[in-house]
């Protein structure tokens, strides 16, 4: 792959073509297991049909239930099950997979107090190798969706990654981005206030113990410890550190990252391509600005990925 030229450049895309549905008949989708010395990984391998060799994307889900699709509990989007088929229809292999604990690797995981960040940082770099040994696989690059994008950033230490994917990244450490999201929610004064108190003991490095009811999801205690390691990270720090071409894409409408955090990140280097989507939200899918509306859009896993998103990473990847 070319190198990137030496500007970072900023696009805004016109989705003049309307949303893009791969062909279906273009892939074949071959189950992959991953055994790991913790728990077998689950993933599906999907390849252009009748190429004997293709370059790969293996796609790393965002945070929480997400699985190798997309999907999480009362999300049922399919995006990154879309977006594999669509790069198939392009040429271009892919690795998806469900994460520990969830999906069809939930067996992998029998204890949440010892997950880590870097257990997913880990096992990304554990698929890469296997897929990079199969004669039928080309160039590697990895793609990261939301809290994926970092796990991918990191990921790509160490490894002959021809190009890095990032698909509604943040930029800063997530417990600034969590923070935001809280404030610009509907949930009370007082669990706002809850919200800051606990993200600062947590951002020290401190157990915050009896964490409210009303909060006990996010915060439970046996999630703590992850989100601990995972807020050590600034993402855009990590990424300066890279040489690798990265991509970053970010719609106009996603209501969950704030287009500036890919613009911020952006700046991490000259090895950087941004792309911005016109009206596209969170789960590359087209949608409105009102919210309401916007996060109808993720339980339609009928629902086509936004025009243009195809083509700029199959770009990118072609060089």
């Amino acid at each position: 792959m070319r190198q990137i030229g030496r500007l970072v450049c900023v696009f805004l895309i016109a989705l003049t073509a309307g949303s893009y549905r791969p062909a279906v008949a273009a892939s074949v989708k071959t189950a992959i297991q991953n055994k790991t010395a913790s728990g077998v990984l689950h993933g599906t391998l999907t390849q252009p049909a009748g190429r004997r060799k293709s370059d790969i994307v293996i796609i790393q889900p965002g945070s929480g239930a997400s699985d190798r699709n997309g999907n999480f509990p009362g999300g049922r989007n399919n995006s990154l099950l879309l977006l594999a088929d669509g790069l198939a229809d392009r040429g271009i292999a892919t690795l998806r997979f469900d994460k520990r604990a969830i999906g069809e690797s939930r067996a992998a995981l029998s204890n949440e107090n010892a997950l880590r960040f870097e257990t997913y940082v880990a096992d990304l770099k554990s698929w890469a190798r296997m897929a990079t040994n199969r004669p039928d696989i080309g160039r590697l690059f990895l793609a990261g969706h939301s809290q994926g994008a970092l796990v991918a950033t990191l990921a790509a230490e160490g490894l002959d990654v021809a190009g890095l994917i990032l698909l509604a990244p943040v930029a800063v450490p997530a417990s600034r981005l969590i923070l935001w999201q809280t404030t610009h929610s509907s949930i009370r004064s007082t669990e706002k206030t809850k919200v800051g108190q606990i993200l600062g003991a947590l951002e020290k490095g401190h157990l915050y113990p009896n964490p409210p009811r009303t909060l006990y999801g996010l915060f439970r205690p046996s999630i703590q410890p992850y989100l601990i390691s995972w807020f050590r990270y600034d993402p855009a720090a990590e990424l300066r550190k890279l040489r690798v071409p990265t991509l970053i894409v970010h719609g106009t409408t996603d209501l969950q990252v704030p287009i500036r955090q890919a613009t911020q990140l952006a700046t991490a280097g000259r090895h950087v391509i941004q792309v911005n989507i016109t009206g596209m939200n969170h789960i590359l899918k087209d949608a409105p600005p009102d919210r309401r509306q916007n996060f109808r859009t993720y339980n339609t896993p009928d629902r086509s990925l936004t025009g243009g998103l195809i083509t700029v990473i199959a770009t990118f990847i072609r060089g």
